[in-house]
């Protein structure tokens, strides 16, 4: 029987295979990675596509906000050393709110900026 953290990093690199938009850009041959040769850039400007450095930012994004989320399950469990529980409870919450502010950020430079 496999390690319960061997496990764990299976689904979170499937989890971060799925929300990065991977499928979505294997699916365009070839897929464009960023920009034209002029400039690169990371959001593609609309919702119909996706730069494969946009969904890589993505899920970078998103895996963060799961560290931070775990950083706070894990500060319960440090009840009786109450410097720490919050220094992991700040360290997640601060996560958190730069991988939602982040995320909304992407989400709206791509709805809003053409």
């Amino acid at each position: 029987m496999p390690s319960k953290w061997i496990f764990f990093a299976i689904v979170l690199g499937i989890y971060y295979f799925i929300v990065s938009g991977s499928i979505f850009s294997l699916s365009y041959i070839p897929p464009p990675f960023g920009g034209t040769e002029e400039a690169l850039r990371i959001l593609w400007p609309g919702l119909s596509r996706q730069f494969l450095l946009e969904g890589i930012v993505g899920g970078i994004m998103y895996l963060i906000g799961f560290i931070g989320f775990f950083f706070m399950y894990h500060s319960t469990r440090h009840i009786y050393r109450p410097r720490y529980s919050q220094m992991l409870l700040a360290i997640g919450i601060v996560l958190i709110l730069v991988s939602f502010i982040t995320s909304q950020y992407m989400v709206n430079y791509k709805i809003f900026v053409r």
